[in-house]
């Protein structure tokens, strides 16, 4: 499956944060999004996942498998989300929610996907840690 961003642009505000981003991820490729701080890379890597923040206005196409995600409900999109597509932040500071525990934010994505039990999930966690 490739995934394809076509004229991405993101207002907040009433303002233009994100302006004509496009580019294209070939079938189990990987990307990196690399630009100055402020230019959009986290605001297009959470267009591409449906995570922008309340009052975010989408334009142009994001194809994933000849679907463009913004047309999906939250449901299917949530499914998509850590098993199909992903991204790691690289800034640490960021990558954990400093109110949720550790153990709950390592588990969470485990018990989503595959549909582990609480416990099976906190037993894989450990073993990953």
């Amino acid at each position: 499956m490739s995934l394809s961003v076509q004229d991405l642009t993101i207002d907040i505000g009433g303002r233009r944060v994100v302006d004509g981003v496009s580019f294209t991820v070939p079938d189990g490729a990987r990307v990196g999004l690399i630009g100055e701080s402020g230019s959009g890379k986290s605001l297009t890597a959470l267009a591409i996942l449906g995570l922008l923040p309340d009052g975010a206005t989408v334009g142009g196409r994001i194809l994933w498998d000849d679907r463009d995600l913004r047309d999906l409900d939250d449901r299917t999109l949530a499914r998509i989300r850590g098993q199909e597509i992903g991204m790691v932040f690289q800034e640490p500071q960021t990558a954990l929610n400093p109110v949720r525990r550790v153990g709950r934010q390592m588990t969470e994505s485990l018990r989503i996907h595959t549909g582990m039990s609480r416990a099976d999930a906190a037993s894989r966690a450990i073993e990953l840690a």
